[in-house]
């Protein structure tokens, strides 16, 4: 008979990685060749399991779950079938969703609570489980098992501690944590009489939450104001008993180390430069400080005066300076061993240092090297320290030069630059402060600081009306707008409208619009195009980069509203106006002339420029419909006739 093991154990490893988390029990050594797993002349057998046949555990390494390795790679399907879990309690299931979900030759399977997946499964405590495979398992070449294969074990033989958080040895646990033990059987609450905590900690042991109640395999104890640099044990008396009268089979016991009270960080970190004059000092420490030490414990080098801000009860404080820091300084700070946990324990001295920023631009605006900057923006300067405002005119300069204001603020470190009449289009300006600037506190700027930008050509930025608009009022005016202040010097002659149409420019020097205003009329039912030629020019000199242009229709002459809503019903029988308006601008003396009313109404008109209004005389007739017809004979001051008749037409209430 051959030996078939060596072959098939060599794929034991690549197999199980597709089945669990890692290494599940002893690997054997390494085989021939993979074919001997699916050669049909071989029947199936289990080679082992893990745990083992007949073993007690507890077992090392052990997750709950049982694996089996033949010397076949078996047929998944039936292997659901064929794997049984069983103990005479009738306390456990097999979980059939963690069979492989590919064909193999290892299985690892997890017991379920016989009562469902949603019931935490433990392994009763000295009780003997089986697991059986039956003899209609079948390997992928279709050959059967033969016969039943059954072990036994007993995971658990006695009530143990499974694990303890902190971890054996731990050091630099905090102050404020929790110590969780996980056993292996339920307890009831008479347990944690049996729990002990040296030195003693203020805290209450509980159990985790569950379903369907509190898992009480997991018990926990919170706790804060531990001592640092402790070192804690935990015991557990061997008198202690689970739930069903299962003792322990010795004490248990487990310490672990609190941290000691250092520093974990600071702000500044230690070093640091160019740190802004306007921070506060921040020294966080591992465990809460007894803050009547913080006071005596702090320095900072040079001297400045501040307070010194911390919680009680807190891990933390913090320096606040009165002023600000001095630029371009280092700053050291200082706390001795004064200081002192809440809990007493010592602190080993510490200081850290940093340097401030020098005295210099922080930001600009415009940045250094930015372009396409619009000709009516501002420069505005952020400073590192408050400006002294007597220095800013005579260290101040822009190049080339343009005539602007400089807008000052005390107690701050900006100020900006309006420029009187925008800037030049497509032009580079460098701007420099030279080292005549100060802060407030008297430092001065330490090298002259420059930065550059270039300007955008002039833009427009928006029109009334927009491009492609339709339906335009005849009365409309035609406005522009830039990105800089105009030179109005020949401005008739930047505005170019197609067809022609006389009219007039209406604006002030340094305004950023224009508009255009028509003698008369536009004409109805047009498509006009608007173009703006490079000859517009900014006050700072420099025009369009190339011609702008837009184009917009009118509508025809009609009516666009009526004070009465076309169709309404209920109207007022004391009505006593209706308004017209129009588009265009009308001809007063046609507007009798076109106007008709049934039944009649009688009134007067009122007329404005592109409206009128028709003044009823006396009360209406209750329940009647009224409409009143404005005829195409209702004309423009050009002469252009109503491009349809239009009519209104409401209905009277009681």
């Amino acid at each position: 008979m051959r030996n078939y093991l060596p072959a098939v154990l060599v794929l034991v490893c690549s197999i199980i990685a597709f089945n669990c988390k890692g290494s599940e029990g002893p690997v054997g050594p390494t085989g021939e060749s993979y074919e001997s797993l699916t050669d049909p002349a071989i029947k199936p057998l289990v080679l082992t399991t893990y745990p083992s046949n007949k073993s007690v555990g507890p077992y090392l390494d052990y997750t709950n779950r049982v694996t089996i390795w033949f010397n076949k790679i078996m047929d998944r399907t039936s292997m659901k079938h064929a794997l049984h879990l069983t103990s005479s309690l009738g306390d456990v299931q097999l979980d059939t969703t963690s069979v492989s979900v590919q064909n193999t030759n290892a299985f690892t399977i997890t017991p379920l609570d016989a009562r469902g997946s949603s019931y935490k499964f433990l392994w009763k405590i000295n009780q003997q489980y089986s697991l059986t495979v039956d003899s209609g398992a079948v390997d992928v070449n279709g050959n059967v098992l033969g016969s039943a294969f059954t072990m036994t074990f007993t995971p658990e033989p006695y009530f143990r501690i499974i694990s303890m958080a902190p971890v054996a040895g731990t050091a630099e646990v905090g102050t404020t944590s929790t110590i969780t033990l996980t056993l292996n059987s339920p307890v009831d609450s008479s347990f944690f009489q049996f729990i002990h905590i040296s030195p003693a900690l203020i805290g209450q042991w509980v159990y985790t939450p569950g379903f369907p109640g509190p898992d009480s395999t997991i018990v926990k104890y919170s706790f804060k104001n531990a001592m640092n640099d402790t070192q804690y044990t935990v015991t557990v008396d061997p008198s202690a008993n689970d739930k069903y009268g299962h003792h322990f089979q010795s004490a248990y016991s487990s310490s672990f180390t609190t941290t000691t009270i250092r520093v974990s960080t600071t702000t500044p970190l230690d070093a640091s430069i160019n740190v802004p004059v306007v921070n506060s000092v921040t020294v966080s420490l591992t465990a809460p400080i007894d803050t009547s030490t913080v006071f005596p414990a702090f320095s900072i080098s040079p001297a400045i005066a501040g307070n010194l801000i911390y919680a009680y009860g807190g891990s933390s404080f913090s320096f606040k300076p009165a002023t600000r820091f001095m630029t371009n300084t280092l700053y050291t700070i200082s706390v001795s061993n004064a200081l002192k946990s809440k809990g007493g324990s010592p602190f080993q001295p510490y200081s850290f240092s940093f340097r401030t920023i020098p005295f210099q631009i922080s930001t600009s605006t415009p940045a250094d090297g930015s372009g396409n900057i619009a000709l009516n923006a501002r420069i505005t300067m952020t400073l590192t320290d408050n400006v002294d405002t007597g220095t800013v005119r005579g260290a101040f300069s822009i190049v080339p030069s343009i005539p602007g204001t400089l807008l000052l603020q005390n107690d701050s470190p900006t100020f900006s630059f309006v420029p009187s009449n925008g800037f030049g289009a497509n032009m580079t300006y460098t701007v420099t402060l030279s080292s005549g600037l100060h802060s407030k506190s008297g430092d001065s700027l330490v090298l002259p600081n420059s930065f550059s930008f270039s300007t955008a050509s002039v833009n427009v930025t928006s029109t009334t009306p927009v491009d492609g608009t339709r339906n335009i009022a005849l009365n409309s005016t035609i406005t522009v707008n830039v990105d800089a202040p105009l030179d109005t010097t020949g401005i008739q002659n930047d505005f170019i409208i197609t067809p022609s149409v006389p009219g007039w420019i209406s604006t002030f020097e340094g305004s950023t619009s224009f508009t255009f205003h028509p003698v008369g009329e536009l004409a109805e039912n047009t498509n006009y195009s608007v173009t703006i030629p490079t000859t517009l020019q900014s006050t700072g000199g420099g025009g369009l980069s190339s011609p702008y242009s837009f184009a917009f229709s009118t509508a025809p002459f009609q009516v666009t509203t009526t004070s009465v809503t076309n169709g309404s019903v209920g109207v007022s029988k004391t009505l006593n106006s209706i308004v017209f308006t129009l588009n265009g601008n009308i001809n007063s003396s046609t507007v009798a002339g076109a106007f008709s009313s049934g039944p009649n109404i009688p009134g007067s008109f009122n007329n404005g420029t592109s409206s009128f209004t028709y003044n009823i005389s006396g009360a209406l007739q209750a329940n009647t419909t009224y409409t009143i017809t404005i005829s195409t004979g209702l004309q423009t001051k050009e002469g252009v006739s109503l491009d349809n008749p239009y009519t209104l037409t409401f209905t009277t209430g009681d």
